[in-house]
């Protein structure tokens, strides 16, 4: 069977051009989308292992029948845990894009501890806090 037109056998330049551009475009908007999600998966990560090292210090104070602290150094971005003033396991270095405040914070062997708030700030609006409680020694998170 012959075809009426045969004189349109492809696409034309100025077509390709336009699916190229659209092409990229789309392209851009996906790489933006999975840089910004990678940046808040990598935050709730650490928000995770932090809030982990503090219940780990509790239940290893009162397991252990000793006083354990939790040294958090702001302008380093480090957490390191204390066993009766010496140094317990590695000290950690939290990602760049996270500051944090906070004071150390105490867990004795009955459970209880000095209490205190950490403040964790990520990129955008990621904006958390934990709270130790002195009475339990129970951390919460809470979004800001």
């Amino acid at each position: 069977m012959r075809y009426p037109f045969n004189h349109n056998k492809g696409f034309t330049l100025i077509e390709l051009i336009v699916v190229l551009f659209i092409v990229g475009i789309a392209f851009s908007v996906v790489t933006v989308s999975v840089g910004r999600l990678y940046e808040k998966t990598v935050f709730k990560e650490e928000l995770k292992r932090l809030f982990r090292t503090l219940k780990h210090s509790r239940d290893m104070a009162v397991t252990e029948r000793a006083v354990f602290t939790v040294n958090i150094d702001s302008d380093k971005r480090t957490v390191g845990i204390e066993k009766d003033g010496m140094p317990f396991g590695s000290t950690v270095t939290l990602a760049k894009n996270i500051s944090i405040e906070a004071e150390p914070i105490v867990f004795f062997p009955k459970g209880n501890s000095s209490g205190g708030l950490i403040e964790i700030k990520g990129p955008g609006n990621n904006n958390y806090q934990i709270e130790v409680s002195a009475v339990t020694g129970i951390a919460k998170v809470k979004r800001l």
